[in-house]
């Protein structure tokens, strides 16, 4: 119920520009992606801030696809809006209980870090490129982190004892 109220409470506070709820997977994430890009490039905002925001989108729609639940695919979530004299992308969508804490620390660390400390994380890792068990490098949370600028908001909601549905703005 949090989670409702709280895009509630978008919808009423800032200025919702796109809305997707539902399957997010290879098959359609160019077409959504291009959704939002074609959004964004109708909006006033610069060339520089609409790069920023489309590689978050890019970045988040990859994470759901590698790393989301698949028994609860149809919960995945990405809104746009604008908010004051910036915009915000959030997603959502549910994954494992299991690596919710290992998620956290990850994400705690990148907004403790300082800009330089997370550039220099990724570089590292870049470098060594190792790959997860599901085709990644670890480097989504640090490319987010490093072209934004901003801090990484993030938010668990446990949903049963095998589930959390992850927030990520």
């Amino acid at each position: 119920m949090d989670l409702i109220h709280s895009i509630h409470k978008r919808v009423m506070n800032e200025r919702l520009l796109f809305v997707y709820r539902g399957i997010i997977s290879e098959r359609n994430s160019l077409p959504l992606i291009t959704l939002i890009e074609n959004v964004m490039k109708s909006d006033s905002y610069g060339l520089a801030g609409r790069k920023k925001l489309f590689m978050f989108v890019l970045e988040s729609i990859q994470n759901i696809i590698k790393h989301g639940n698949r028994d609860h695919a149809d919960m995945s979530l990405v809104t746009y809006s604008r908010a004051g004299d910036g915009y915000s992308v959030t997603t959502g969508n549910m994954i494992d209980t299991a690596y919710v804490n290992d998620l956290e620390s990850r994400l705690i660390q990148i907004n403790a870090s300082p800009d330089k400390e997370i550039k220099s994380r990724y570089l590292e890792i870049l470098n060594k490129s190792e790959l997860s068990s599901k085709g990644g490098a670890g480097l989504g949370l640090l490319e987010m982190a490093i072209r934004t600028g901003k801090r990484l908001d993030y938010d668990f909601i446990p949903f049963d004892g095998r589930h959390t549905y992850f927030i990520l703005n």
